[in-house]
């Protein structure tokens, strides 16, 4: 017993090789002495290592990164015949802020969230980087975290491996953040159950203003709301100071009466933009939104309207798209805004024939999707998620299909009194709070309030039948009815201008015909005034007892189109491109085919018409007395026949 209690203290004995173990130095302790040292001898391709004297305890983490005077260090512990510390410099920064981040939607579109991270460093100097922006790739590959990081800011350096990447993305997941939600689309919010619309420095919906702090976020319940701006439009901005908005509406009526001369039909156009506000809910239970379509005169207060409605959905006067962009970029537009009218100014309207207009023109009315194939297999469902405003100095094409989804608005020449106009008239801001005033509305209200607007306008014969035209103008007026509400205001004789505009608006479609049939009626005209010369521009011949009119068809639309836009009756402008399409369509179309006329170089398009059932017929030529001759050459080859049957 004796000799086994003898083994076991020899065997403790030998298990402590020196008392020190017991008095060892912690690491930590050693790291902060070696740390004074590192920002002189750890530098950009020149590590700092030191041998890691017996007295101090080997660390249990052998590889591990600090941040010491706004730079990033990494030390590591290497073992050979004694145990050494590197420490090596990995970044000129330390990360000072850390975003987590959720990209939505905020549409009907199926996209999935994009979850980043943003990380604003701050730099030796002291100075706060632009935040990098980690997605994905980013977050997982050195190369594109480089890539990123060269994005933001040109004097972030970084110089890791595997292993020193993965553990700056470790620091940087520990930094505790709530997570962003960053809504893609400006407007009213689509997400999180939230009733409300987003602005770039607050959130507003029928009860509140939140606005946003310091770093551009907004509180909204349990949620950070933000909007994207990684696409350099301008972003909304409402304002947040103390503002009277019944005497700003007030102002304006009284000032816009003055200016339009009186006219309800500007006004309507302010009333149904107002309207986008309950936009899906009327693109759900109603025909369709009115996209209003500002034409006439230049300089007659078509743009000022546009920048008024600017101000309204909290934009500048500034942010008005210019009309050369392309139907294809427009849609886009009113893909990447919620229930905000997309301002189009000085519509070209001259490349506004196509079936991309038209088909633009349905979906902004009726919210339809617009179907893509991008890559040659798989359909981008593309939604609109608001409508369009345009302005312009001529008509578009005159269909049906694209007139009745239009609210008109015609601006005469000097059907503005220009002196009363002021700055604050053209751009005012603090318009943004009428739409504060516009959500305290409540949606079955708004929508029972239309269908009262549409009875009545029906029950008062102020139009013939119920269709889309009763429906625009119902929606247009009650924005506006809704907003003389707010300011306690009521325009002069304001039932019998709205009974004046129905009685022009429903004109304005039936006097529209297809352009084949405009261009057979004109065709009269332009010869009478020898615009069109027989064997120059067009010939005619009777063939098998039908009356066939030939013309040359690029030179005579040409001129076509000259005349009547030159004379201010820009309806009446036919497009060249699509023009054909239509002739082919028409129950006059014969053959198209290559005809050599007087005044072409070479072989020029013409196209053959069967005018026969056409009134103009007779007034082309002299081929009203060669009918008149065929009909009494009929008339008689009939009774000569009916004479020779009865006698036999």
């Amino acid at each position: 017993m004796g000799e086994t209690n003898k083994n076991e203290q020899q065997s403790n004995i030998k298990a402590v090789t020196t008392p020190l173990i017991f008095a060892k130095k912690d690491f930590a302790e050693f790291l902060a002495e070696e740390k004074k040292n590192v920002p002189e001898k750890a530098q950009f391709g020149s590590d700092y290592i030191t041998k890691i004297p017996s007295n101090v305890n080997e660390p249990l983490l052998k590889k591990e990164l600090f941040f010491l005077n706004n730079s990033t260090y990494c030390y590591s512990v290497v073992k050979k015949k004694s145990t050494f510390l590197t420490v090596k410099k990995i970044a000129n920064c330390i990360p000072h802020k850390v975003d987590l981040q959720m990209l939505i939607s905020n549409n009907r579109t199926q996209e999935k969230p994009v979850a980043t991270i943003g990380i604003v460093f701050q730099l030796e100097s002291g100075e706060l980087s632009k935040p990098v922006m980690l997605d994905s790739g980013a977050k997982s590959r050195y190369a594109n975290f480089v890539l990123a990081v060269n994005k933001s800011n040109n004097r972030l350096s970084f110089n890791l491996d595997d292993e020193s990447f993965l553990l700056l993305m470790e620091k940087i997941n520990q930094q505790k953040a709530e997570t962003t939600f960053i809504l893609k689309n400006a407007g009213k919010v689509k997400f999180l159950g939230l009733e409300g619309r987003a602005y770039s420095n607050a959130y507003v919906d029928k009860n509140v203003v939140i606005p946003a702090n310091e770093d551009g976020l907004i509180k909204v319940g349990g949620h950070l709301i933000t909007l994207d701006d990684s696409v350099r439009d301008r972003l909304p901005e409402f304002c947040l100071e103390d503002i009277d908005v019944k005497l700003l509406l007030n102002n304006f009526f009284t000032k816009a009466e003055k200016i339009y001369k009186g006219r309800l039909d500007v006004l309507l156009a302010i009333g149904a933009s107002v309207m986008t506000v309950f936009l899906d809910e009327i693109w759900e239970k109603r025909a369709g939104f009115p996209i209003c379509y500002l034409y006439g005169a230049t300089k007659q207060g078509k743009s000022i309207l546009q920048g008024i409605i600017s101000n309204i959905f909290g934009y500048s006067n500034k942010n008005v798209s210019m009309g050369n962009s392309t139907d294809n970029a427009i849609a886009m537009k009113c893909h990447r805004a919620n229930a905000i009218p997309i301002l189009i100014n000085d519509f070209d309207v001259y490349k506004a024939q196509g079936n991309a207009f038209e088909n633009n023109i349905v979906q902004f009315y009726e919210g339809g999707i617009r179907e893509k194939m991008y890559d040659g297999s798989v359909m981008n469902r593309m939604p609109i998620n608001t409508t369009a405003n345009f302005s312009s100095n001529y008509m578009p094409a005159n269909k049906p299909k694209i007139f009745n989804r239009l609210l008109t608005i015609y601006f005469p020449e000097n059907g503005i009194a220009k002196e009363c106009i002021d700055d604050k008239f053209v751009n005012d801001r603090s318009r943004s709070r009428i739409i504060a005033e516009m959500l305290k509305y409540d949606t079955k209200y708004v929508l029972d309030f239309i269908d009262e607007i549409e009875k009545w306008i029906l029950q008062s014969k102020f139009l013939i039948s119920k269709d889309r035209e009763s429906n625009n103008i119902a929606i247009a007026y009650t924005g506006l009815l809704l907003l003389e509400q707010i300011a306690g205001y009521k325009l002069e004789e304001q039932e019998e201008k709205l009974q004046e505009y129905c009685k022009w608006y429903e004109t304005l479609f039936e006097t529209e015909n297809e352009p084949i049939e405009r261009f057979l009626r004109a065709f009269p005209k332009l010869i009478n005034s020898a615009k069109f010369k027989k064997g120059v521009h067009y010939h005619t011949e009777i063939k098998d007892m039908k009356f066939l009119l030939t013309f040359d068809f690029a030179n005579c639309i040409a001129i076509y189109n000259e005349e009547f836009v030159s004379n201010g009756e820009f309806s009446k402008y036919i497009d060249r491109r699509t023009f054909g399409a239509d002739i082919k369509n028409s129950v006059y179309f014969v053959a198209r085919r290559n005809h050599r006329f007087n005044n072409a170089k070479g072989q020029a398009y013409a196209y053959t018409l069967d005018v026969t059932s056409n009134e103009i017929a007779r007034y082309i030529d002299d081929w009203g007395m060669q009918i008149d001759k065929m009909q009494k050459e009929a008339e008689t080859q009939n009774t000569e026949d009916s004479t020779s049957h009865v006698q036999q």
